[in-house]
């Protein structure tokens, strides 16, 4: 990891976090916001996932936030097996506070948009 993080400057590796945290955000948007909804390409799955008896597996299949929430936990723990990041403080740490950060984003960016 060293390796990688030694080549950037600081100002590419806040860039390559802001881009991530972005896309992450922007994930449970698109999939909660937008696919899901009447008349677009997965409209066919909000009938299916009422199905599923657990409001915990309903939850985060709709929600914009879980949806991202999730996605970047396990974007974040591709990356660390990845790049063999494993410190048993830093990895966690860094993992909770980002993915707090893309929770708070997508809140944000679900507001600004408009969606329900």
């Amino acid at each position: 990891m060293h390796e990688i993080i030694g080549q950037l400057s600081i100002l590419d590796i806040v860039l390559i976090f802001f881009l991530a945290s972005i896309l992450c955000a922007h994930t449970g948007i698109t999939w909660a916001g937008v696919l899901l909804q009447p008349g677009n390409l997965l409209d066919f799955l909000p009938s299916k996932i009422e199905r599923i008896k657990s409001p915990y597996l309903q939850n985060l299949l709709e929600c914009p936030k879980c949806v991202s929430g999730q996605f970047t936990l396990w974007t974040y723990v591709a990356l660390c097996i990845h790049y063999q990041v494993f410190h048993w403080f830093f990895s966690i740490a860094f993992g909770i506070a980002w993915i707090c950060w893309i929770i708070t984003l997508t809140t944000l960016l679900h507001k600004i948009y408009g969606f329900k």
